[in-house]
């Protein structure tokens, strides 16, 4: 989070949003987002219960550099914004 930006109350910011069941959107029909950033300059989520059909992240650490076994898909993280990528994890995982 950028200096000076002030979480406000009532934000959802941490939380998890769950797409209605009606809900009309293409992209977030059935979506789980994690709201990652929520204050008075706006809100940014990350869609967690997408995964990719082709791209894994072995691939994603090859393309990096990094020699990485692991089959495990890469999820999409939403519509907006598409070209960058964000790694959610545990406390404990360092990288040497």
């Amino acid at each position: 989070m950028g200096a000076g930006v002030n979480i406000i109350q009532g934000s959802l910011q941490g939380k998890i949003l769950i797409s209605q069941p009606l809900a009309q959107s293409t992209f977030f029909e059935q979506s789980v987002v994690l709201v990652c950033e929520h204050h008075k300059q706006g809100a940014w989520g990350l869609v967690i219960n997408k995964p990719s059909k082709h791209i894994t992240v072995d691939k994603i650490a090859a393309s990096v550099g990094i020699t990485f076994e692991s089959d495990q898909p890469v999820y999409i993280g939403g519509p907006v914004e598409t070209d960058g990528i964000h790694i959610l994890h545990t406390p404990d995982c360092i990288m040497e």
